[in-house]
């Protein structure tokens, strides 16, 4: 089985590729810079270059294709949310979206599916409401965003394609995503809660999130919106303590919110939003997740990353 991936070459991408491969899924992937990550690739793939924001894909690279995995779309945590990058989140997004279903929909054989990212800033800050996937999205910026680009993966059903948005939460690894940021300044003993630390953190480890984007593709009976958070939300505070004692450091120095907002303006948001998300919808189609509990996950990645350490280490002595 063939499968197109856009944002193959990100945090998320990279561990999704390993798994399709090791699955034994032939890959195709959309870059804009296809001779510089044609030589990062792990795994065997088809590279075909895509600038989303000037042209449709390579109808090439979706030929023979039974599945697309649309990962692309800017970091939303890579600086201070500008005017400027504001636009460009949303049409990262939006226009890719909008320029992958015009390819899909010119096609004589379609792929079965399309699963998108998305995101559980689609609901916004909700304090302590258990949030599924029929509760009405948000009226922040990065709420708005989500509605817009769900509802542009949804056209993709006028071609008979099938379309799933994966609402992600926090995306715990070790080697990217908001935890790799986290590792070092915890490893130096400078870690501290969020704010309050009340707030509610709906987390996922980024193995059991491949996992859900692969099962997805495999299932036809998945269609709509899929939360893809852990079946066990913790606080702020909770995640923070439960780091510290896993690095074996203190977590004396929190940051209160306002020098947060001081710091990153609206993206302050994502960090100090509360959303306690349930993963019940996905649970009920039959996807286990193999990291449950924040210890198990941190736990895992916190090894690895020290296994990692050392190797580096050896090598440079």
């Amino acid at each position: 089985m063939k499968v197109l991936v856009t944002g193959a070459t990100g945090f998320i991408g990279k561990e999704l590729l390993k798994h399709l491969s090791f699955e034994g899924y032939e890959i195709n992937i959309l870059t804009r810079n296809p001779k510089q990550e044609r030589s990062k690739l792990v795994v065997p793939c088809s590279v075909y270059h895509w600038n989303p924001e000037k042209e449709s894909p390579d109808i090439k690279s979706l030929k023979g294709v039974k599945a697309v995995i649309h990962l692309a779309g800017e970091n939303i945590a890579n600086g201070r949310w500008t005017q400027k990058r504001k636009a460009n989140i949303k049409n990262s997004r939006i226009l890719s979206t909008q320029r992958l279903v015009e390819a899909i929909g010119k096609l004589e054989h379609k792929p079965d599916v399309l699963v998108s990212a998305s995101g559980i800033g689609f609901y916004g800050g909700s304090g302590n409401k258990l949030l599924k996937e029929d509760i009405p999205p948000g009226t922040c910026y990065l709420a708005k965003v989500c509605k817009d680009w769900e509802e542009e993966v949804k056209k993709v059903q006028e071609f008979d394609v099938r379309a799933v948005s994966i609402r992600t939460g926090m995306v715990l690894g070790d080697e990217g995503g908001a935890l790799g940021k986290m590792l070092l300044p915890f490893r130096m003993g400078l870690g501290g809660r969020l704010g309050n630390g009340n707030q509610w953190m709906s987390w996922i480890h980024l193995i059991d999130l491949v996992r859900m984007y692969i099962h997805a593709i495999k299932s036809p009976s998945i269609k709509g919106a899929y939360n893809a958070v852990s079946p066990n939300p913790i606080s702020n505070s909770e995640f923070t303590n439960t780091l510290g004692k896993l690095l074996n450091r203190p977590t004396l120095l929190p940051i209160p919110s306002f020098v947060l907002r001081l710091l990153f303006g609206d993206m302050a948001q994502v960090l100090l939003a509360s959303q306690k998300v349930s993963p019940e919808k996905i649970l009920t189609t039959g996807f286990l997740f193999k990291y449950e509990s924040l210890n198990s996950a941190l736990t895992q990645i916190v090894d690895a990353s020290n296994q990692e350490f050392q190797t580096r280490e050896m090598v440079s002595s």
